[in-house]
């Protein structure tokens, strides 16, 4: 792992810049089962990114199985399963294999078919250019990934939720059930209120509806009248 890593600023070689903050919000930044400090900027500073990180490392011990500046240089399955991993320094290390790759790699002709689709509909949805790269609606990428995972919000479970998992930014929906789900996803989730901007558009959205409704009835009431 490179210590010139997300949040690492340094005057050497390849880091971020002194005055770098995230473009995106803390709760859509953040590893779903360890929430940012209250106290952090929903935009945080490089600096604070890189706090996160070493207490993230910290609370689940994993500082001791990181080796930094430390580049990998090949991976080979062994015949009895581990793994030989070879690092710059020329030194090795075995892991157990499912520690190392646990997820079912597609075949090439079910990667371009799906690659393939994807295109298709881009360009239905997208610019038609022969420049364009893989582009996605993160809300519906994000949910087509959950189902697949196992992992999308059940709203029937959880109608008290509702409101803030349709129009907040968090990370914390995707740990409520399924797989390695969380217990303190619930809290975060009520936690965490709506982004202000979708909350009084559908609030405003909604107040209109009602309003048309209403005359719809009112005209329907004098004419039976």
């Amino acid at each position: 792992v490179s210590t010139q890593s997300t949040g690492n600023y340094s005057e050497t070689g390849y880091g971020v810049m002194r005055f770098t903050h995230i473009n995106v919000s803390k709760n859509n930044y953040v590893y779903s089962d360890f929430p940012f400090p209250d106290h952090t900027p929903d935009f945080p500073h490089h600096t604070h990114i890189l706090r996160y990180l070493r207490d993230y490392a910290a609370h689940f011990k994993l500082t001791p199985h990181i080796s930094f500046s430390t580049v990998v240089v090949s991976m080979k399955r062994k015949a009895d399963g581990l793994w030989r991993i070879t690092i710059e320094k020329g030194k090795y290390q075995n892991r157990e294999g499912q520690q190392v790759i646990t997820v079912h790699l597609p075949t090439a002709d079910e990667m371009r078919q799906t690659s393939n689709a994807e295109r298709a509909w881009e360009r239905s949805w997208y610019y038609n250019s022969k420049r364009l790269t893989l582009q996605k609606i993160p809300i519906l990428y994000n949910d087509e990934l959950a189902a697949m995972i196992g992992c999308k919000p059940d709203f029937k479970r959880y109608p008290g939720l509702l409101w803030n998992l349709l129009f907040s930014v968090n990370a914390f929906q995707w740990r409520l059930n399924g797989p390695n789900s969380w217990e303190g996803a619930k809290e975060m989730c009520r936690k965490l209120k709506p982004v202000p901007f979708y909350h009084y558009t559908m609030l405003l959205i909604l107040s209109i509806l009602a309003l048309i409704m209403l005359s719809i009835l009112r005209c329907f009431y004098e004419f039976v009248c």
